[in-house]
């Protein structure tokens, strides 16, 4: 038989809270101070790598090349991997291929005309990106720049100490 309206906002309740939840992971994973985060996430990562390898591990300084020649010919599979399962990365990807294609096409007279009819627009929304992107990275420099500098502190302390053990060893 047919539900019940009790049943059938039930339902709708359920449907609602899965779409929230759904909506609130997008907008995290969208979210500028989110990538921020994860980006100096990544930078942490790389300068600890960059230290540990000054520091004399030469098999750890091995594995990570290894690791980044891996990554490297692993590209393309992720890029494919990581369009499947977020639209936006994969929008993303789509119109760097159709950059990379006009970019290959020569442009017909009419579109000459058209651009040279549009650069004082397109200059204008040049400036109004460039400015917005400009604070963007400022905000983001603001924000990683005193980490950054500990972690450079550290390693050029780390790089003096390993330099003196081997004048050391070498003198020993």
């Amino acid at each position: 038989m047919g539900k019940t309206a009790v049943e059938m906002r039930s339902e709708i309740e359920q449907r609602r809270s899965a779409l929230a939840d759904d909506m609130e992971a997008i907008e995290d994973r969208v979210r500028p101070s989110r990538v921020a985060k994860r980006r100096t996430e990544g930078m942490r990562t790389k300068v600890r790598s960059a230290r540990e390898a000054v520091m004399g591990r030469v098999e750890d300084q091995a594995g990570s090349a290894r690791e980044m020649a891996g990554a490297v010919t692993d590209a393309p599979h992720q890029l494919t991997q990581t369009a499947r399962g977020n639209p936006i990365a994969a929008g993303v990807v789509a119109f760097g291929l159709g950059l990379l294609t006009a970019a290959l096409i020569p442009p017909t007279d009419t579109e000459r005309e058209l651009a040279e009819n549009m650069a004082p627009q397109i200059q204008q929304a040049r400036e109004a990106i460039t400015e917005a992107v400009s604070d963007d990275a400022r905000a983001i420099a603001d924000q990683v720049s005193p980490k950054v500098q500990e972690d450079l502190g550290q390693l050029q302390e780390s790089v003096k100490g390993s330099a003196s053990r081997v004048q050391d060893e070498v003198r020993g």
